[in-house]
């Protein structure tokens, strides 16, 4: 056997990844996911939201893992006369991918069993954070793909094991079968995304009234892009078209469970804060005191109120998503920086805290929705962004100090 196959089969030494369901992810001191707030819901459209697989040595005992001690992974470092800057090319093969991913970016064992279009990706977004640190940036010793069906989102970093592992391409299966039921739908039936793409494909957006028409448009025209030609659509617009949908229909389930938090998203954003708080409209708290049905009622008439005063008020799905094909991949170095600096049991116990403190949530929504589950998320949406350029608040700044978030150059 050649030697090269021994890193090109290295997942069969994660097997025992896949098979420790039963270890509860609230109580594990090494694993960050990255899933977008609005696929963590039971009851998303794509179905329930499996229970994620946490990483652990294959022959420790749980009960006995207390008293064991983890070996710190060690970090590779480069020397630093690598070049400041890589020029990337896409791979042809998954050797040229291995080798680039092991001589250029100086990762050990890089693994995405022979899936070269998620390679490429992969070592695309890393070179992308290589080259912003000019040369001088740490890589995880492992990344792999993880095949495993109890995989939550598209990615995770494993600190215990300083693995970023990437899950598979399954955006476009279940993208071809959303679809397809929307094709069946019978005219009569009140399936809320298969009566609005009905209704989007003639320019008729009425029917969520509270998403800007221009994102409605955008998933409108990126579902019939879809439709006629699937294989053009790469991994990545394949995950973007998935987290689309998604948040154009998590507002309505919002409202139907939860319309208080959208009319707190309405008072808080800027744009109609003067307006919400001029006396004209109920105040927050006499809102809070009615019924959920009131409250509904009453999330309408704010819009209404609005729009006669020549104000087009939106709830903004589009912070559930982003644009930049590179976001899984940051976010989650984000993660393997934080890590190296922070400890994982200390963000946890400030989890409480952020969650009920409504001036963080405030501050964290600016970001994005997922950016409000947790500080650690919240650390590693900053980054992502502050990566791809994006300017924060003093406030949003600030707090991503208080949680040592890493330095971006």
């Amino acid at each position: 056997m050649y030697w090269n196959n021994y890193w090109e089969n290295f997942d069969l030494q994660f097997n025992w990844i896949r098979n420790m369901n039963n270890f509860i992810y609230s109580n594990s001191p090494f694993t960050a996911f990255y899933m977008p707030a609005v696929s963590m819901h039971s009851q998303s459209i794509f179905g329930p939201a499996p229970q994620p697989v946490v990483s652990m040595y294959p022959d420790l005992d749980i009960n006995q893992k207390q008293n064991q001690q983890v070996q710190k992974p060690q970090y590779q470092t480069r020397p630093y006369s690598r070049p400041e800057q890589l020029e990337f090319t896409k791979a042809k093969t998954m050797s040229e991918a291995i080798t680039y991913a092991r001589t250029k970016l100086g990762i050990k064992n890089f693994n995405l069993q022979g899936d070269l279009e998620l390679a490429n990706w992969v070592n695309e977004g890393l070179t992308q954070i290589y080259n912003k640190y000019k040369g001088k940036a740490p890589m995880p010793a492992n990344v792999i793909k993880d095949t495993s069906k109890n995989i939550v989102g598209d990615a995770y970093y494993n600190k215990e094991r300083d693995t970023l592992a990437i899950s598979p391409d399954n955006k476009k299966l279940l993208l071809q079968r959303l679809l397809s039921k929307i094709d069946n739908t019978p005219a009569d039936d009140k399936k809320t995304l298969a009566n609005w793409y009905k209704k989007a494909v003639k320019n008729d957006f009425s029917q969520v009234s509270f998403i800007d028409p221009k994102f409605q448009r955008q998933v409108a025209q990126h579902i019939q892009a879809f439709k006629r030609n699937p294989r053009a659509f790469d991994v990545t617009e394949s995950r973007q078209l998935y987290h689309e949908i998604n948040a154009l229909l998590e507002p309505n389930k919002i409202l139907r469970q939860n319309p208080m938090k959208l009319i707190e998203e309405l008072y808080n954003n800027p744009k109609y804060k003067k307006y919400l708080n001029s006396g004209e409209f109920k105040s927050l708290e006499q809102i809070s005191k009615l019924d959920k049905n009131a409250q509904h009622e009453e999330f309408y008439n704010i819009i209404d109120k609005l729009k006669a005063k020549g104000v087009k008020a939106y709830i903004d799905p589009q912070k559930s998503v982003t644009n930049n094909k590179f976001h899984v991949i940051y976010h989650e170095y984000g993660h393997f920086r934080h890590f190296r600096t922070t400890s994982f049991s200390a963000l946890k116990q400030r989890n409480a805290e952020f969650k009920s403190n409504t001036f963080k949530q405030r501050i964290a929504s600016e970001v994005s929705s997922y950016a409000k589950t947790e500080p650690m998320e919240f650390v590693a949406e900053v980054y992502a962004g502050l990566l791809n350029g994006a300017k924060y608040s003093p406030e949003v700044m600030a707090l991503y100090r208080s949680y040592n978030g890493p330095v971006v150059p």
